[in-house]
């Protein structure tokens, strides 16, 4: 984990908050090849086989587009907490100051 000097955790809220993360849509992934729909008697065990991979590799995609969204609301979270921790130490060094007398 990153840490800035103090060993205090270093982050950039806004980036934070600005983060999004996606990946393809696993609709885009299904599409059989003409080829394989017509002409060579091997298209069929082609076909099959191309549809197991494509299956698979659309609930990967899936898997994968559901953790970047869990990711992304992480970030989001953080950079809400940093700003609020930053606006709550701003407040209250700024209530210590007001009342200071020099």
């Amino acid at each position: 984990m990153p840490q800035a000097a103090g060993g205090f955790i270093s982050g950039d809220p806004e980036a934070m908050l600005n983060f999004s993360v996606t990946g393809p849509e696993p609709g885009n992934l299904g599409e059989q090849p003409a080829f394989t729909r017509v002409g060579m008697p091997e298209s069929a065990v082609f076909a099959a086989v191309d549809t197991v991979a494509t299956t698979g590799l659309m609930r990967f995609v899936t898997e994968a587009n559901q953790g970047f969204q869990r990711y992304t609301t992480v970030a989001t979270l953080s950079g809400g907490s940093y700003l609020s921790a930053d606006q709550a130490a701003a407040a209250t060094i700024a209530n210590v100051s007001a009342g200071y007398v020099g």
